[in-house]
């Protein structure tokens, strides 16, 4: 397990690992590889790399602190008003959501985001979890 995962299973108690992945807006199975920080493919184990904005949802579903879940993940804390307020204040080079204020934009950016990594898994047939539900959208 992850330093970042150990942080995210500690707070998630005993919230099931499908509810906090329904309201970090990620599959059960990529909850599970965040977690983990494997991923299986064809056979092989892959390491994951999750994205920051997947792991300030995660935290955010289990309530834990998204800074310490960041700094464990070895990436840079959100902090201050960023932390409070919901939206991200830092750009970052692979993140261009980033930094963005409109809560409608930001929320088309990860819808976007969800619907290419479910699209992905398909295409790749890595996503095996039965409880794995399609991705149709914002909610």
């Amino acid at each position: 397990m992850t330093p970042h995962g150990r942080l995210l299973e500690a707070a998630r108690g005993g919230m099931s690992k499908r509810e906090a992945a329904r309201r970090a807006g990620i599959s059960e199975g990529r909850w599970r590889q965040v977690v983990t920080g494997v991923q299986s493919a064809g056979g092989t184990t892959i390491p994951v790399n999750p994205r920051r904005e997947t792991l300030i949802a995660m935290a955010k579903a289990v309530q834990a602190d998204v800074d310490d879940v960041l700094k464990a993940a070895g990436m840079e804390p959100v902090g201050g008003a960023g932390h409070d307020s919901g939206y991200v204040t830092h750009r970052h080079a692979d993140d261009p959501a980033q930094g963005m204020s409109d809560p409608e934009v930001l929320e088309l950016v990860r819808t976007a985001r969800r619907l290419a990594d479910e699209l992905e898994r398909r295409i790749r047939g890595t996503e095996h979890d039965s409880g794995t539900q399609p991705v149709d959208g914002p909610r």
